[in-house]
């Protein structure tokens, strides 16, 4: 990647961290859990669980709370709300991800930038030493 190349890219990047910076502006609650439908037997001997195939649905979240792994049944009315509350949360994980290559690829057309100017600036040094040289030998320099 050229220094040209790098400079189109840098300024595309920037424009994706802003985007992805709003994840974290908002002020929406999220809730750092998963969860998913997980199907039992009751363990009633008259209930159609207890032979065969079958296993009742209920819906759980599992987090982490003072480092134990938890997990709790979500009912019926709010199983909704904590769908849109761990779904928010998973964008946001998400996004963390994104951002952690986008500061990855910002770093390296950084780096290209830097080398770029580097290169430049030991030229103009090595022109500018020269000129020094050559007033010092009698040369006007102009």
């Amino acid at each position: 990647m050229n220094a040209s190349e790098a400079r189109k890219k840098m300024r595309e990047l920037q424009a994706r961290l802003g985007e992805l910076t709003e994840l974290w502006m908002e002020r929406a609650p999220l809730l750092d859990a998963s969860l998913y439908e997980h199907r039992i037997r009751c363990g009633k001997p008259t209930c159609r669980c207890a032979d065969g195939d079958y296993r009742h649905a209920m819906w759980c979240i599992s987090f982490v709370q003072d480092g134990k792994s938890r997990t709790r049944v979500v009912q019926e009315p709010i199983r909704a709300r904590v769908r849109e509350l761990t779904e928010r949360y998973r964008a946001l994980r998400q996004g963390r991800r994104e951002l952690a290559g986008l500061v990855e690829e910002l770093l390296r057309c950084a780096d290209v930038l830097q080398e770029a100017r580097c290169r430049q600036g030991r030229k103009d040094y090595a022109r500018l030493a020269q000129k020094a040289k050559s007033r010092r030998k009698g040369g006007d320099g102009r």
